[in-house]
């Protein structure tokens, strides 16, 4: 049997790479990738007999985009879980490309998702109905903080006793070396070997890559894609504190 982590937990900030890094380890390893939690984005909960199949698998991949609750934490304990690999970004750019992946069809046109995102207070109920940067606005207004909150949460969890080992990765080393990026990550997960980087090309919805969810992979893309006065309202609403610790100019 090959050493290291055979259920691999990787939890990432929403368009920060989670699908291009599921679908490297997925070609690398073998691994199959299992949606182990709910829907609701940011406030997902772990759906306990998903992670029971998850456990079971020979050679799984999940995590989505957990966040740091007792209830999560406490299930991935109990079922032995013991590495967690979570992907940060500058959440102005998270943001930004968050506002570019809702108007894919898939996502436009479920009213589930529409529901999911309302309730978990991410965005206005009338989202569909505003203008493009009345849509980024709303963003800025409901989802941009709620991804912040995100990430220190985990940042205080990572800082506190804990059970799990954490390798924590960085969306804007990831955007100039993805591959050392996946290889660190393997490595983190006790797997010494080559990555096999997954394409990019193909079919594509609203400038999204379908399977990999790539769309341009750079930092600091905020600022040559929001207008001048909402670029000011993401300054302005930005935890800077959070962003020196992290390098986001």
């Amino acid at each position: 049997m090959p050493a290291g982590t055979r259920n691999i937990v990787v939890i990432g900030l929403p368009k920060s790479g989670n699908m291009y890094f599921t679908g490297a380890i997925q070609k690398t390893l073998g691994c199959v990738p299992v949606a182990f939690c709910t829907r609701a984005n940011i406030h997902q909960q772990i759906m306990p007999e998903k992670l029971d199949e998850f456990m079971r698998l020979e050679w799984a991949i999940g995590g989505q985009h957990l966040p740091p609750t007792q209830y999560n934490l406490r299930l991935l304990e109990a079922v032995g879980i013991e590495k967690i690999a979570i992907l940060f970004r500058d959440p102005r750019d998270a943001v930004i490309s968050w506002w570019r992946h809702l108007e894919r069809s898939d996502i436009k046109g479920a009213a589930w998702s529409r529901a999911v995102l309302f309730a978990a207070g991410l965005q206005s109920r009338d989202y569909y109905d505003l203008s493009s940067q009345e849509k980024l606005r709303d963003l800025i207004e409901f989802m941009f903080p709620s991804m912040q909150q995100w990430m220190k949460d985990w940042i205080g969890v990572m800082s506190s006793p804990s059970p799990f080992q954490f390798h924590l990765m960085l969306y804007e080393r990831f955007a100039l070396a993805p591959r050392d990026t996946i290889r660190d990550l393997l490595r983190f997960f006790g797997h010494d070997t080559t990555p096999v980087l997954p394409e990019t090309t193909g079919k594509t919805d609203a400038g999204i890559h379908l399977e990999t969810h790539f769309r341009r992979g750079r930092a600091g893309s905020y600022r040559d894609e929001a207008p001048p006065h909402l670029i000011s309202m993401l300054d302005e609403r930005l935890d800077w504190g959070l962003a020196a610790k992290f390098g986001w100019p």
